[in-house]
């Protein structure tokens, strides 16, 4: 199930409907969450990092068993120059995020770090959206903690 907040505030948007779907879920089912949403929330909070990180922890207290995906590291040279304005400072919400997360009792795949490190020419074709190798690599990634979770 894909949940989809983009009407204000978006921390009660998308946990409210991730616990409406959990709460229909048979009750001894185990369910995890995964949220990675920060580019659109930085947006949509007119590239506030303060902002931006209080609504997706405001949406870490509201969900249980929420597993969280980073952003992806950004290749400015790759950016098309449309976007390089509303691009910029996201790197800043990643930043300030890494130094929140032990305190909030998040699982955390730190995409960022694992997307930089693909220096390849296809690793991405604008900059920020990846080529297929690189979201399988994601992918299983997700899956392999998913397989691992439990609280």
């Amino acid at each position: 199930m894909e949940c989809f907040g983009r009407d204000p505030p978006f921390y009660e948007v998308c946990s409210d409907c991730v616990n409406e779907f959990k709460a229909r879920q048979h009750p001894y089912s185990e369910m995890a969450t995964a949220v990675s949403a920060m580019v659109h929330i930085f947006h949509y909070q007119e590239k506030n990092v303060t902002k931006t990180l209080d609504d997706l922890n405001k949406m870490f207290q509201r969900t249980e068993k929420l597993v969280y995906a980073s952003m992806p590291s950004y290749r400015m040279s790759k950016v098309p120059i449309k976007y390089k304005s509303a691009t910029i400072g996201r790197e800043q919400v990643y930043w300030d995020h890494l130094k929140q997360l032990d305190t909030l009792g998040v699982r955390y795949l730190d995409f960022f770090q694992l997307t930089s490190t693909c220096i390849a020419d296809n690793c991405t074709y604008d900059g920020g959206h990846r080529s297929r190798y690189v979201n399988r690599w994601k992918a299983q990634l997700l899956l392999n903690t998913l397989c691992e979770f439990s609280y």
